[in-house]
């Protein structure tokens, strides 16, 4: 009878942390087709030019934020691949402090998806892909969001520290330490840096 009870235990057990597991990948999933939902969306709106449009229905809410609060006048834009990276990065420590107030795990899901969409964008740049440590941290800051996305909503700690890894990506003299202590304090609040089975 005791071995009945051992073998059943050590299927569910079994059953338990695959569920688990699969419950992940599956969560994983829906943030990468979410993020491609955006990419696509924001491409359709780049060619056809009706940015200014309503399309509430297509527009994401970091659209229509922009729409919103666009300026009135026309600013210069820096050709630069260093202006561009910094623009990028300011715009994604304006998103984490709205993401900040979210305390809905849908909510966050969708500020992840715009998240991982602006590292894309970062590290599509010649300045991170010129520099290894900034391209590791890029990559470092995409793996916490799309792991823990779907978890548990974000903490002002945990989201104080993506603000300080987006911080460290356009900081000056960045070293190899600042990417691996950037690393024991996201694990230290408790999120996941890599996926299990790395």
């Amino acid at each position: 009878m005791a071995e009945n009870q051992m073998d059943f235990l050590q299927t569910n057990l079994f059953g338990a942390a695959f569920t688990e597991y699969v419950f992940k990948d599956v969560m994983i999933q829906k943030i990468d087709r979410l993020e491609q939902q955006v990419a696509d969306i924001e491409n359709r709106l780049e060619k056809s030019g009706q940015n200014k449009k309503s399309h509430n229905l297509y527009l994401t809410f970091e659209a229509r934020q922009k729409r919103e609060q666009a300026p009135k006048k026309t600013e210069e834009i820096s050709n630069s691949p260093w202006q561009s990276c910094k623009k990028i990065v300011e715009r994604a420590l304006e998103i984490l402090t709205e993401w900040e107030e979210a305390d809905d795990i849908k909510i966050q899901i969708q500020y992840a998806a715009v998240m991982v969409g602006k590292i894309e964008k970062l590290k599509k740049t010649d300045v991170i892909q010129a520099d290894d440590i900034r391209n590791k941290i890029s990559t470092l800051l995409r793996n916490v969001i799309r792991l823990n996305a779907s978890e548990e909503i974000f903490s002002r700690e945990q989201i104080a520290l993506l603000k300080e890894g987006f911080s460290l990506i356009i900081a000056n003299n960045i070293q190899k330490e600042d990417l691996l202590q950037l690393n024991r304090k996201l694990r230290k609040k408790g999120l996941a840096t890599m996926p299990a089975w790395e």
